[in-house]
């Protein structure tokens, strides 16, 4: 008799689903459902980011491609109609983002005129894409987000490390490095022994001169980050191989 009445009750309670089921489908929705009907050339007191973008240019072309990152905590500064001036720093994506709204007054960009955009490279790092300063007019266009537009977008900003060959010597060396070129220049040797030339990609000779002995190592620049050789012995000889190429440090 349980299970009789366990069986009865768990029909019972099946129905009543069913039937709730059934009152309660769902019905597909019109377009009236999905959009409320609004004023779209009113103003709607939102706000919005007007970005942009920085990344590292590892293959130094200019061109936001393959193979290329965000770059973050990158200093962008922001030139406003009023003669002031702000700065963002970039995000892990690579944004620099100045909110935008004509209604809320306390944001960055709020009145419409003339602004201006500025990467400010860290040091060591230089722009490839030619365009670390832009410029755009913006407008007031009620029914946007934040009701305002920009008549001109930005685009991304490239940088990559300078490239350079460095070390440290004994005090009072001569140092000279010969380029892939052939193109053979002298580096200035300060106090402290340390020495940095300007480095293109390539294969780099690199002779140090002191007490009467030379010591040559051949280098190779990749072309991605600079080049730290590792301290000169003094001992006059000449080094080859990938012992010879130093320490290279990526940034």
């Amino acid at each position: 008799m349980k299970r009789g009445l366990v069986f009865s009750g768990a029909v019972v309670v099946a129905a009543a689903i069913g039937l709730s089921m059934s009152c309660g489908a769902a019905r597909a929705g019109s377009a009236d459902d999905y959009y409320p009907k609004r004023a779209w050339g009113s103003f709607q007191g939102g706000q919005m980011n007007t970005s942009l973008m920085v990344f590292r240019d590892l293959n130094r072309n200019g061109v936001y491609d393959l193979g290329d990152r965000p770059m973050s905590h990158v200093a962008v500064e922001l030139d406003k109609p009023n003669g002031s001036t702000i700065m963002r720093l970039t995000n892990v994506s690579g944004f620099a983002n100045f909110r935008m709204s004509a209604i809320q007054r306390d944001l960055e960009v709020v009145d419409p005129g003339h602004y201006a955009v500025r990467v400010v490279p860290p040091p060591g790092f230089s722009v490839t894409t030619g365009n670390a300063s832009q410029e755009s007019d913006y407008v007031v266009s009620p029914g946007s987000p934040g009701d305002m537009i920009a008549q001109t977008t930005t685009h991304p900003v490239g940088l990559a490390a300078d490239l350079t060959i460095s070390g440290l010597v004994a005090a009072g060396s001569r140092v000279s490095l010969t380029g892939p070129d052939g193109v053979t220049a002298a580096a200035k040797v300060g106090p402290d022994g340390r020495f940095s030339l300007p480095a293109a990609p390539g294969e780099w000779l690199v002779d140090v001169s002191a007490g009467g002995t030379t010591e040559r190592r051949h280098v190779v620049v990749a072309g991605t980050a600079p080049v730290v050789l590792s301290t000169f012995s003094g001992k006059g000889r000449t080094r080859r191989g990938a012992a010879a190429h130093g320490a290279c440090r990526r940034l």
